[in-house]
């Protein structure tokens, strides 16, 4: 990722975790204009769909940052939480596995795997 945008995705981070979503959105819809396989805009884009109840939009998004990162066991986690969001449980049983695989410590993991 250039420095601009890295710093946008700084910028968009940290606008998400105060709850300025709006703006976290508008700094990463740039980014991913450009950088359209950027599994780190991909992965926070569709934390924020998710968090506005666009489950669809969340899935799509979730899912090309976990083709382009399929190691990443915290985008498997919120792909399996999205799917289940849109009542694709079957179809987040193997993100579950994937993310109880990867991240054997995140409790919340096992927890949304257990309940699935």
């Amino acid at each position: 990722m250039n420095p601009q945008f890295q710093l946008m995705f700084e910028q968009a981070l940290h606008a998400f975790q105060g709850g300025y979503i709006d703006r976290a959105d508008s700094l990463l819809t740039k980014i991913i204009s450009v950088d359209k396989k950027n599994p780190n805009v991909l992965h926070l884009l569709g934390l924020i769909r998710a968090s506005q109840g666009n489950f669809k939009e969340a899935v799509d998004l979730l899912t090309k940052a976990a083709q382009i990162e399929p190691l990443d066991g915290f985008i498997q986690y919120n792909l399996a939480k999205a799917l289940v969001d849109s009542d694709q449980i079957p179809e987040s049983i193997p993100h579950h596995i994937n993310a109880v695989e990867l991240e054997p410590n995140n409790p919340d993991a096992w927890i949304n795997y257990g309940k699935t």
